[in-house]
C-alpha cells in the first residue's frame, strides 16, 4: 500500500468514533428482540439438521433418552430428560449472532 493511501486511511480512521445512541432503552430492547429472533431462527436450523439425521421415530428417541439417562446414572449423575439439553454444546456461531444483533439494533435505532 502506498504511503499516500496509508495516510488517507489513517486520517479517516482518526475521524471515526465509537458508535453510540442517546436512546439506550430503545437500543437495548431492539437488541434483545433481534437477538432472540436470531437465536430462534438458528434453533430451527439446528433442529432441522438434527431431525434429518434420525429416522423420526418417537420410539427411537425415547430409547436414546433412556440410554443417555442410564449412562449418566452409571456415572453417578442424577438427571432427568429435561436436563439433557444442558449437556449440548453452545452454538458455535453464538458470538457472530451476538455481533449481528448489535449491528441490526444500531442501524435500527441510529
Amino acid at each position: 500500500m502506498s504511503g499516500h493511501i496509508r495516510d488517507v486511511l489513517g486520517d479517516l480512521l482518526n475521524l471515526e468514533q465509537t458508535p453510540f445512541t442517546l436512546n439506550n432503552p430503545y437500543y437495548e430492547k431492539t437488541y434483545e428482540k433481534v437477538l432472540a429472533d436470531f437465536k430462534d431462527k438458528r434453533k430451527v436450523e439446528l433442529d432441522v439438521i438434527l431431525e434429518s439425521g434420525s429416522d423420526g421415530g418417537q420410539q427411537n428417541e425415547e430409547d436414546l433418552v433412556r440410554k443417555a439417562l442410564s449412562a449418566l446414572a452409571a456415572l453417578g449423575y442424577n438427571a432427568d430428560a429435561s436436563d439433557l439439553p444442558k449437556l449440548l454444546p453452545t452454538d458455535e456461531y453464538a458470538d457472530e449472532i451476538d455481533v449481528a444483533a448489535h449491528v441490526v439494533a444500531k442501524w435500527t435505532v441510529r
